[in-house]
């Protein structure tokens, strides 16, 4: 299972890194759904990976990560 675990969490990391690249290239803007959505779906598959290789500043990152973003997604869909 660790490397499955592993295989989610690279996953994870390219998602976010992808919500990245898109922001860079004003492809997205930082309030946009597509982007807050992606970094809630990378940042759940690195904190899955991480219930599997224990890591508690990488944890409490993502799990903040995903709360400020479902809180910005909340914001944008409250307009």
């Amino acid at each position: 299972m660790e490397n499955i675990s592993n295989v989610i969490g690279i996953v994870g990391v390219l998602v976010i890194l992808l919500a990245y690249l898109f922001l860079q290239i004003e492809k997205w803007h930082p309030q946009s759904l597509p982007y807050l959505v992606t970094n809630v779906i990378g940042a759940g598959l690195i904190v899955f990976s991480l219930l599997f290789d224990w890591n508690l500043p990488a944890f409490v990152m993502e799990v903040l990560w995903i709360i400020i973003s479902i809180a910005g997604i909340i914001r944008l869909l409250s307009k």
